[in-house]
């Protein structure tokens, strides 16, 4: 039998799209010789080795399908930049649909699958064929969100401004300010009718409303949420816990070859698409490889992940960080385990170095060259400071054990932070809006080390309390007893002074792994990382995003299915992490003993659950494909 053609778009705007566009892909073609899957997206190809390297059957193309969203730092949105990205995109929208229907004619697509991506639903439609969405949300609820009247003052931005170097970047931080809806309205009526091509949704969990499918809550999204809690409103909940079969739609789009479309537009809840962690993976061999000394591995673990894993390529060397194990090689590693070179660990001088002062990039001297900016940005760097932890994909952390740090009791204004690594989205720092469909990389934003104002306590300082109640008002990253594993670090990046018990992955480490293998997760909500923890009740500290309106959605997530605990952003930079992560796995332990005791069942349980979604997109899609009479 010949194989159908099926066309995926995937968004090239997060690793959220990617995973499950590879996990659902991995299902179709393992339902036989039934399908031949294009993968279309801005993403890097190497983020679909799970399926491309399981079937030759199975294809990458890349092509900038979609816009993004600009994010000069973590957790900030630039809404007009945005804006400006989107007009530029929308400006390419009939060439581009006109380029992707030459290709699924000659590539003879029979359907079309799309991960968020509008313009594949219009493309679908302009070349006669079914499309299908797969997807807990869509791109004209982001773009409308950003007229919210909720002003996103960052507590970094806030922070006092008496370090030169942080208000340096602070100040060139654009101000919050809401999209007009007069300006909204024409741009994301148009992302509404690309949509409204598709003519099946599959909605996965963690959803919000979908205004193009169903009419129950049409745009503008700011209506969706309550300003003084920023929570969904009463009724939008309600409705998003109702089954997705029962919600009103929107009529079909008819073809534009006036052909009848045989089935009408419909909605039907999936399971959750998660890639699964390796079968035999043993928690001590996983430690081992990342490199934490068999004297800590009864520790608990937390696991620090703001989607920064393997984003940014490496283009320097150092000297590695661990000792690779021999018995544990992630999914896909080309690394040579059976006779490992022996590494070291470099040595880590914590709290005696001073701290590094490198001059900043600014978009001047670097916009007209673009080798001098990838060289800055490939330039060693570290991801700790004695004062300071950077997270890749989030703004810098406190570090409260370090004596370069002024206690909460001698400095009332709380610590000064640099932006330092942030993910800005490509194009940035460049004079203009970046490429339409660019890959959202997390790159350092400045090469600028903080140095920290400073007073040390003198007795004096100390005299009105004594040593153990200043130990108790004191901010504690991780408690007593736990280890963190931060994710996301190019290999490139020094470990010079990182806090005590803190360790750093490999950049090939396989996520799924280590969110299995760790006992509490910190980073931000997105889809990826909140079905890697529902898929294997991991509890989640979550530090939220507030222009971000798929977040609402996931959060309900982790509320039904999962354990989270949200952690405000001011806390996480002050390195005040200690109390979210204890609340987070009194919570969660008992269902995380319960799965690690399940072990591979489960994970036979969620592939079933996928095995039957491909099944009855098979069914659905042979409705559009026999021939009719």
């Amino acid at each position: 039998m010949e194989r159908k053609v099926i066309a995926y778009y995937c968004s090239g705007h997060g690793y959220g799209h990617a995973t499950r566009v590879s996990a659902f892909t991995s299902h179709l073609l393992e339902l036989g010789a039934r399908f031949e899957v294009h993968i279309v997206s801005s993403a890097p190809t190497h983020i679909f080795s799970d399926c491309l390297k399981a079937s030759e059957h199975c294809h990458y193309r890349y092509a900038e399908i979609d816009p993004v969203v600009v994010q000069p730092l973590a957790y900030r949105v630039d809404r007009d930049k945005s804006i400006r990205v989107l007009e530029r995109f929308l400006s390419q929208r009939d060439a581009k649909i006109a380029q992707e229907l030459e290709w699924l004619g000659k590539i003879g697509a029979c359907c079309v699958l799309s991960d968020s991506a509008f313009l594949a639903c219009a493309a679908a439609n302009a070349a006669s064929l079914p499309c299908a969405l797969v997807t807990n949300f869509t791109f004209d609820s982001v773009y409308s969100y950003l007229g919210t009247q909720f002003i996103d003052e960052s507590p970094s931005s806030e922070s006092s401004s008496h370090d030169n170097s942080h208000a340096a970047a602070a100040s060139e931080l654009p101000p919050d300010v809401p999209i007009p809806e007069s300006v909204l309205a024409p741009l994301v009526d148009q992302i509404v009718k690309d949509y409204r091509c598709a003519d099946l949704l599959l909605r996965l969990p963690g959803a919000i409303p979908l205004p193009s499918f169903s009419t129950s809550h049409p745009l503008p999204a700011p209506n969706w949420v309550d300003l003084n809690t920023c929570r969904f409103k009463p009724q939008v909940t309600n409705a998003l816990l109702q089954p997705a079969e029962t919600l009103p739609l929107y009529p079909s789009i008819p073809f534009p070859n006036g052909r009848p479309k045989p089935l009408s537009r419909q909605i039907r809840q999936a399971p959750l698409l998660v890639r699964h962690p390796t079968p035999d993976m043993d928690r001590t061999q996983l430690l081992d490889y990342i490199g934490v000394p068999q004297s800590l591995h009864a520790h608990k673990v937390l696991i620090v992940s703001f989607g920064g894993q393997v984003i940014k390529r490496p283009t320097g060397t150092r000297t590695p960080s661990r000792t690779a194990s021999p018995n544990y090689s992630p999914p896909g590693s080309t690394i040579n385990l059976q006779n490992p070179t022996p590494l070291s660990r470099p040595r880590h001088h914590r709290h005696t170095s001073s701290v590094a002062s490198v001059a900043s990039l600014t978009a001047s001297n670097v916009a007209n060259d673009p080798e001098q900016l990838h060289a800055a940005l490939a330039s060693p760097t570290r991801i700790a400071t004695p004062s300071h932890i950077y997270v890749p994909g989030a703004p810098p952390a406190s570090n409260p054990s370090s004596p370069m740090l002024p206690t909460a009791r001698s400095n009332s204004t709380g610590p000064v932070f640099a932006s330092f690594f942030t993910p800005p989205t490509p194009g940035t720092e460049l004079s203009g809006p970046p490429a339409p469909g660019a890959f959202v990389e997390i790159k350092p934003h400045k090469d600028i080390y903080l140095t920290v104002p400073h007073s040390l306590p003198t007795p004096d300082d100390s005299a009105e309390s004594s040593p153990i109640e200043d130990d108790l008002d004191m901010p504690q990253l991780i408690p007593d007893g736990w280890i963190a594993i931060v994710c996301g670090v190019s290999k490139n990046w020094g470990e010079e002074d990182l806090p005590e018990r803190f360790f750093v992955a490999p950049k090939d480490v396989y996520m799924p792994d280590v969110t299995a293998m760790g006992d509490v997760l910190l980073g931000k909500l997105g889809y990826g990382t909140c079905a890697e923890c529902v898929d294997s009740c991991t509890p989640f500290v979550y530090v939220p995003r507030a222009l971000f309106v798929e977040e609402h959605g996931l959060r309900m997530l982790m509320e039904t299915a999962g354990t989270g605990v949200e952690l405000p952003r001011e806390r996480y930079e002050a390195g005040d992490w200690a109390s979210a992560i204890e609340e987070a796995w009194a919570l969660g332990a008992e269902k995380k003993i319960a799965r690690r005791l399940l072990g591979a069942r489960g994970d036979a349980r969620r592939r079933r659950q996928g095995e039957e979604m491909a099944r009855e997109f098979e069914t659905w899609l042979n409705l559009w494909t026999q021939p009719h009479h």
